[in-house]
């Protein structure tokens, strides 16, 4: 039997090891979603979804609706803002329905610049879901994605109150704040099949 080389590094216990948190990254940017609600609109913006409803006496119900009119109409029933300016100005225009500025015309040329072309795969009788066949898909779990993070936003800023709170009465008031904003992020995360840690 071979003895330990001294110079081999002892093993160490992969516990021990706390990972360094990355200086300057927000965790809880809501960069990415905004970004992508914004090239669903400029890309599909025209485009007519069915959604399914009930109405008041349970009655299935289905109505024809634009991608952008259902867009702007649940973020701003949920009142569900931009953090990035650029993003609520365009999100704005959307909703005035005015497009005529530059800024936003070279955002859109970036957002509606396709990453990958799909043509070839009909050639080897391969058939790739486009974006636009899964539409509704799409539209939703945008929309469900940044209300989540905005409601991930919200339960951390709840967290920081709970920590410099001072009476009673204001830390009840905001464990019942928690409460609910962890009640309706699991709602959320259910529907896009995420699971809630805190």
């Amino acid at each position: 039997m071979k003895a330990r080389d001294e110079e081999s590094p002892a093993f160490i216990d992969p516990s021990v090891i706390k990972p360094e948190k990355q200086a300057g990254v927000d965790y809880l940017s809501s960069e990415h979603q905004e970004k992508n609600i914004i090239r669903i609109l400029m890309t599909f913006g025209d485009r007519v979804i069915t959604l399914e409803y009930k109405d008041e006496d349970g009655n299935e119900k289905k109505q024809d609706i634009d991608v952008a009119s259902y867009i702007v109409s649940d973020l701003l029933n949920d009142e569900i803002p931009f953090g990035n300016n650029l993003y609520q100005k365009i999100f704005n225009e959307v909703n005035n329905e005015i497009h005529d500025d530059k800024e936003i015309s070279a955002l859109a040329t970036t957002l509606l610049t396709s990453k990958y072309e799909l043509n070839d795969w009909g050639r080897v009788k391969i058939h790739v879901i486009s974006e636009e066949e899964k539409l509704k898909v799409s539209v939703e779990h945008a929309l469900l994605s940044i209300k989540l993070r905005w409601l991930e936003r919200k339960f951390d800023e709840t967290i920081k109150a709970l920590q410099q709170a001072t009476g009673d009465n204001d830390y009840e008031i905001l464990l019942n704040s928690q409460k609910k904003l962890l009640k309706k992020k699991s709602a959320i995360s259910a529907k896009l099949g995420r699971i809630v840690l805190r």
